[in-house]
């Protein structure tokens, strides 16, 4: 396992440096998602603290992943709040074999938080959790080409574990976010339950705006 473990960190170094000669310009760092299974949910990614750029969550019986096909993430501060989406699929598994049956699902977080005018400042999101139930909290759920809805958030938790800056030849090149999220909303008389999220995700000005008015 630590084998295992020690080539994917060579894997992401190699890609890196190959990249380092070409940090004039903004990098793309999507490119470069790696997707390590969890140990016990193998359709979700691991927690993991490197900027791998995934994220995974279950989905009452199905799963809301990351795909090499969909920008995963963006965040964007304006007028006070923060807004961090989360873009990939759900699909299903059926006794232990692939459902192809897959829909397009985008989750946005909108909380009040410190002004953040640049990525670097993403970094006072350290140990940070915001309580999803409060009242000037949003949570937002977009299916395939529907229009988003706002869910009706009864209990929930997003959880920004730790911040960190990633340096690559002691030039910095993003901001390092990794935590862990679940929320139950309602709809009607059901309740649907987003369980066991986690991001770890590397940004830098490609995928975060601010608007200052």
């Amino acid at each position: 396992m630590k084998a295992k473990y020690l080539f994917i960190v060579l894997s992401v170094l190699s890609i890196f440096v190959g990249c380092s000669k070409k940090f004039n310009s903004i990098p793309n760092l999507t490119d470069d998602l790696i997707f390590i299974r969890d140990e016990y949910y193998p359709m979700l990614p691991a927690y993991t603290e490197l900027g791998y750029n995934t994220f995974g969550a279950m989905y009452e019986k199905q799963y809301f992943v990351v795909t090499k096909n969909i920008i995963p993430f963006k965040m964007q501060y304006e007028k006070g709040n923060m807004l961090m989406t989360l873009s990939g699929i759900v699909k299903s598994e059926e006794s232990g074999y692939y459902n192809y049956s897959e829909s397009k699902m985008a989750i946005s977080f909108i909380f009040p938080f410190d002004e953040c005018k640049s990525y670097e400042e993403l970094l006072k999101l350290h140990n940070t959790k915001i309580n999803l139930t409060s009242a000037d909290c949003q949570v937002r759920q977009q299916i395939d080409t529907y229009s988003p809805k706002l869910l009706n958030v009864v209990e929930g938790e997003l959880f920004f574990r730790r911040a960190q800056n990633l340096n690559i030849d002691d030039q910095k090149v993003a901001a390092v976010l990794s935590g862990t999220f679940w929320i139950k909303h309602r709809v009607g008389n059901q309740y649907f339950v987003i369980k066991n999220g986690r991001f770890d995700l590397s940004i830098n000005e490609n995928y975060f705006t601010y608007i200052s008015k």
